[in-house]
């Protein structure tokens, strides 16, 4: 590929990954997404906080001068593809409990990590970061959505959200996640275990 072509690609990455989740939030709309939504949010703070106190420089000649590390693209790419590829791959049939798929949601799944890799790589290829700068950010954002989609199987589901066994087909065979009734975004924190009062 050329260079002007990647740096297309790379300038459109945000937009294209902000109006996926946007489309996808209107479409859902129910607390599975939400708390998807909410831990992406959570994790690019934790990852702004991290280059400031990391105060890494990007590399000579990168056409920004904030700190570098950890990407924050790179940590965005990381969160989603994995978050997804794990809701596409293995769906919670029940608190804490996994329900592994057929290997064509398995090969989505690899596509949606395969993406995530590809756009965080172009921020190396772009020039505005080093690799180990792109390498600790999706590698946070991996870990982080692990961690978060797990809080949400063992406690927004064990506090009463239901969530399908088996995801429902949409007309790409790729909707990870069944709609069900229950609350809706305005209602996922209140649905949370709170703390008692002393």
């Amino acid at each position: 590929m050329g260079h002007g072509l990647l740096h297309h690609i790379d300038a459109g990455t945000k937009w294209l990954v902000s109006g996926a989740v946007f489309g996808v939030l209107l479409w859902r709309q129910d607390s599975a997404i939400c708390w998807c939504v909410l831990g992406s949010v959570g994790a690019a703070a934790n990852c702004k906080c991290l280059k400031v106190l990391i105060n890494q420089s990007r590399p000579r000649g990168a056409r920004k001068v904030d700190p570098g590390m950890p990407s924050s693209h790179a940590q965005s790419l990381g969160f989603l593809s994995i978050y997804f590829a794990l809701d596409v791959a293995f769906p919670f049939s029940g608190p804490a409990q996994r329900v592994p798929t057929d290997s064509g949601r398995a090969a989505w799944a690899g596509m949606l990590v395969a993406g995530g890799l590809f756009g965080s790589w172009l921020r190396v290829a772009m020039g505005f970061h080093t690799t180990a700068q792109v390498a600790v950010g999706y590698a946070l954002g991996a870990a982080s959505a692990v961690v978060w989609q797990s809080l949400y199987g063992y406690q927004t589901l064990g506090a009463g959200f239901r969530r399908a066994a088996m995801p429902r087909e949409s007309a790409t065979g790729i909707s990870a996640l069944e709609p069900v009734p229950g609350p809706s975004c305005p209602g996922v924190l209140a649905g949370l275990p709170q703390p008692q009062p002393a």
